[in-house]
C-alpha cells in the first residue's frame, strides 16, 4: 500500500475516515479443467476477484471523535 497515495486520496475528497480496502487471496489453489477432464492449468491461491475486506490501514481526521462514544467504541459501528 502506498501511504502517501493513500492520503492523497482521502484529502482530495475531503473524508472524516477513509480506510483502505483490498481484495483478498483465494484460501485455495484454483485447478482449470478442460472438456475432458483433465487438468489444464493449476493457479496457487489466486486473488480473488469478488469482494472486499479491510487492508489494514485508515486515515483519520480530528472530527473522528465526535463519532466515539468512549474508549470502547467499535470504530466501524461508529461511522
Amino acid at each position: 500500500m502506498n501511504l502517501s497515495t493513500l492520503l492523497d486520496v482521502h484529502q482530495k475528497y475531503e473524508r472524516i475516515a477513509t480506510v483502505t480496502a483490498v481484495r483478498p487471496p483465494a484460501r485455495f489453489g484454483r485447478i482449470e479443467l478442460g472438456e475432458n477432464g483433465r487438468v489444464e492449468s493449476f493457479i496457487e491461491k489466486p486473488q480473488s476477484d469478488s469482494g472486499w475486506i479491510n487492508g489494514g490501514f485508515f486515515v483519520l481526521e480530528p472530527e473522528i471523535f465526535e463519532y466515539l462514544e468512549g474508549p470502547d467504541t467499535v470504530l466501524k459501528e461508529a461511522l
